[in-house]
């Protein structure tokens, strides 16, 4: 399951109607204990808590082009790691690509879930292999 925000489908919108411009955000991916909405806010995202944890940057540049098709997609040519965990644990399920840096601010841009996850000092750093992560419209 996975969606697209509804603060960026209006954005989005009154961009391709003519209504205002869309600035391109920076994209940062973050890692969720609990499933959003496409309701769901930068701030009100429950994200991973463990010691170290931080939203991930995810530049153009580690995209692949757009895939026309039914559904269009994008996902991304590079692997990335977050921070490893220094205390704590988490559970994550899901991600949001948000357009803040900072935990609890931002829009959420577009989220999907994840197999269940455990993050914890045991465990090596959270990743994203190449070609995993999604960004599909219908």
């Amino acid at each position: 399951m996975s969606g697209f925000s509804q603060a960026y489908a209006t954005k989005t919108l009154e961009h391709v109607s003519g209504k205002k411009e869309l600035a391109k955000p920076t994209m940062w991916l973050a890692l969720l204990t609990v499933v959003p909405t496409n309701a769901s806010t930068g701030a009100t995202i429950t994200e991973a808590t463990y010691t170290g944890y931080l939203r991930k940057e995810v530049p153009a540049s580690v995209l692949n082009s757009a895939v026309a098709g039914t559904p269009s997609s994008i996902n991304n040519k590079e692997a990335f790691t977050f921070a490893a965990c220094t205390g704590g644990s988490s559970t994550i399920i899901a991600w949001a690509a948000c357009d803040s840096s900072e935990t609890a601010k931002g829009n959420v841009i577009m989220w999907g879930t994840a197999a269940s996850t455990v993050i914890s000092t045991t465990q090596t750093p959270a990743s994203i292999a190449a070609e995993v992560l999604s960004l599909t419209l219908v």
